[in-house]
């Protein structure tokens, strides 16, 4: 399946979703095995030549996944790696941190009754 079956096929839906769509394990040309392939689509890049898409797997020794034409990351979005970017880096995710905060003014509400 080419880049551009792969594109047309997912598009939309690698849209719509907030994390890179998964098409699967496949063995594309020139690798040795069969990889897990995500569609990235960059929202920045969308009037770029690519339209946004990217077709990759997780590259180098910290897996990254980058958008083929301006470089962002998006590897952190990945379901499975979700919740320890939150954790790592939580001024990226301002409702965990008021999710946080109001789990502290509950518990300290709690104890001041006891």
């Amino acid at each position: 399946m080419t880049d551009e079956e792969i594109i047309r096929r997912f598009g939309e839906s690698a849209k719509k979703m907030p994390w890179p769509k998964r098409i699967g394990r496949l063995q594309r040309r020139g690798y040795v095995k069969p990889m897990d392939i995500y569609l990235v689509w960059c929202p920045r890049c969308r009037l770029a030549p690519n339209r946004g898409f990217t077709v990759s797997s997780l590259r180098g020794y910290e897996k990254r996944l980058q958008c083929g034409y301006c470089h962002e990351r998006y590897d952190h979005l990945l379901p499975e790696r979700k919740v320890g970017d939150m954790l790592l880096n939580p001024h990226r995710y301002p409702s965990l941190i008021a999710l946080l905060l109001a789990a502290a003014v509950i518990f300290s509400l709690i104890v001041s009754r006891c």
